[in-house]
């Protein structure tokens, strides 16, 4: 009877230490920056799946182009500016989605139409190599005193798989901003020294904090998810001796 006992407690606590299997899912609501158009708006929803971080959600509020779409650094959304530059924690050059060179938080281009949602499943020409041709050291500077031009009753439809950002981990965008940008992103392409900080995506025209969606459990302190391991190590080499005193 001890024997089955310990097997079950050995093979729960190593269950926690390997972290939880439950899939997360992340939301930002964003919402348009003072001087731009006040119908911009749309929801993003992050989630966890086995080929990596699903993106899925849509905009409104734009004319009908291409635009940037990052995850930026911090999460202060006092002002989209105020969100800091790309999330890069790898010190980085400015890339697309699919090229091997590029920021965390580069998501590319979301494309938005006339009159009816487009799904963008594509890669948006992001493809390369890309190389590492220094080191993102530049600061994002400037005020929101932008306007866009033109009609805002494009849509868009954001649906895509990324294996770079994640809930958890080192490449974590939880708690980060995404930001919608007023220009196309030109992947690091535009051969001058802003492209590869920023993609020449120009300003910020709309932003929002990307937070807990669900489940609530597994993100709290004291979760499986959040114990440390050498302390669960421990309790298992514990248990494991007194059990062995007492058979």
């Amino acid at each position: 009877m001890s024997k089955l006992l310990l097997s079950s407690l050995l093979l729960a606590l190593l269950v926690a230490i390997n972290g939880d299997t439950v899939s997360r899912q992340a939301i930002a609501i964003l919402t348009p920056s003072p001087n731009f158009s006040p119908n911009i708006s749309g929801h993003i929803v992050f989630t966890e799946t086995d080929d990596g971080l699903h993106v899925y959600g849509n905009l409104t509020g734009m004319p009908p182009g291409k635009y940037g779409l990052h995850v930026h650094e911090f999460g202060d959304v006092s002002t989209c500016y105020n969100s800091g530059a790309h999330f890069n924690p790898e010190n980085t050059d400015h890339g697309g989605r699919n090229i091997t060179v590029r920021h965390v938080g580069d998501l590319g281009n979301v494309v938005f139409v006339a009159s009816e949602f487009e799904e963008v499943n594509g890669t948006d020409n992001e493809t390369g190599n890309g190389t590492d041709n220094g080191t993102d050291n530049g600061t994002v500077n400037g005020t929101d005193n932008g306007t866009v031009n033109g009609t805002d009753n494009g849509w868009a439809i954001v649906n895509f798989t990324d294996h770079l950002i994640a809930l958890r981990g080192e490449n974590s965008i939880l708690g980060r901003t995404l930001v919608l940008h007023e220009e196309e992103d030109d992947l690091g392409q535009g051969g001058n020294p802003a492209s590869l900080i920023t993609g020449n995506s120009g300003a910020r025209v709309a932003c929002g904090v990307i937070g807990i969606r669900y489940p609530s459990d597994p993100w709290i302190t004291g979760s499986a998810a959040t114990t440390s391991p050498s302390l669960l190590l421990f309790t298992v080499t514990t248990l494991a001796t007194f059990f062995c005193f007492i058979k």
